[in-house]
């Protein structure tokens, strides 16, 4: 694993069902140095990005996959839209994006791979 760069405080929210594993997802990212909150909802996470405009958002895509790909469709259509990550991504009907800037993760190591691709999202966004 490589070291991690400093990174400027930006808020990255996790949007996943299962609050187990969206809580470990948040504390591996804080233990990284990146300020996180978990959501479970859908709606929350919308107004989230719509008041606070996160730098990143973190979303497990197979949770209710259409509500999934309703938000994704509802973030690309604001003019700010945040970076998204993708977690374990069902093919379906979510793009294409014009707003988004989405990263798919997939495959058995994407937890593993999860706290970098993070730390050099929320870097690129921020220079």
């Amino acid at each position: 694993m490589s070291p991690t760069p400093t990174l400027p405080t930006e808020l990255v929210v996790v949007v996943d069902d299962d609050p187990a594993v969206g809580a470990h997802i948040a504390d591996e990212l804080e233990g990284r140095g990146v300020e996180c909150v978990h959501v479970q909802d859908f709606d929350v996470a919308y107004e989230i990005a719509v008041h606070h405009r996160p730098a990143l958002m973190v979303i497990d895509q197979i949770l209710e996959s259409e509500e999934g790909a309703q938000l994704l469709r509802k973030l690309d259509a604001l003019e700010d839209a945040p970076w998204v990550v993708l977690l374990r991504y069902a093919p379906g009907p979510t793009g294409p994006f014009r707003n988004l800037h989405v990263t798919l993760i997939s495959g058995e190591s994407w937890f593993e791979d999860l706290p970098d691709v993070v730390a050099r999202q929320v870097y690129a966004r921020a220079y």
